[in-house]
């Protein structure tokens, strides 16, 4: 999500396209899904074994033209202050039915709540009116999201990456052509390939 980094519609509703034997051509299911949803839907396809303590859930049965399973949807994403710096902004978003609640941890006070069936374009925040969803969204948020652990995560990883680009450096390794133009953020973890390759 270079470049990207919300979860409004309009960057975070990313199609699920699914094909395959026994999968209805040309079905549309308006259902939220998440990327995590999509191990237990190809285990169930296939007959396989669940998977154990997973945050998705099977969708096989939507795909196979029933209805998809009312869950909640959630996403987190660290925020940069600028292009150089380490993310440490963490962002939380849950989506319920057509309810979809926003907030980052560093500023509890500005909570985004929409409606994205009757608002499509969330130009409407409802945090003030619908205080009972408000309400039992952030509580159900503060179940889930971890900032803490999230950010400290992401401390962990900028400080692999300076290494790792130390270490290719050093090493005299080019990867330029894996990069070719793009931006130096985007690439948290260099392959690191070495000119006697």
């Amino acid at each position: 999500m270079f470049g990207k980094s919300t979860f409004y519609e309009k960057s975070a509703r990313i199609p699920l396209i699914l094909a395959g034997d026994g999968i209805p051509a040309g079905r549309t299911v308006g259902a939220p899904v998440s990327i995590m949803d999509i191990g237990p839907t190809l285990l169930a396809l296939t007959g396989a074994h669940p998977m154990m303590d997973v945050d998705g859930v099977s969708l096989a049965t939507a795909v196979l033209g029933g209805r998809a399973p009312a869950h909640t949807v959630y996403g987190e994403f660290m925020e940069r202050p600028d292009m150089q710096a380490p993310a440490d902004r963490y962002c939380f978003m849950l989506r319920q039915g057509d309810c979809k609640y926003m907030c980052f941890a560093d500023d509890p006070e500005n909570e985004l709540l929409f409606n994205v069936r009757d608002d499509p374009d969330e130009r409407s925040n409802l945090a003030d009116s619908r205080q009972d969803v408000l309400l039992a969204l952030r509580a159900l948020a503060q179940k889930i999201a971890r900032p803490e652990e999230s950010v400290a995560l992401q401390k962990r990883h900028a400080r692999t990456v300076e290494l790792l680009r130390a270490y290719e450096k050093a090493a005299g390794a080019d990867s330029g052509e894996l990069r070719l133009d793009t931006p130096a953020r985007a690439r948290e973890y260099p392959e690191v390939r070495l000119k006697n390759d």
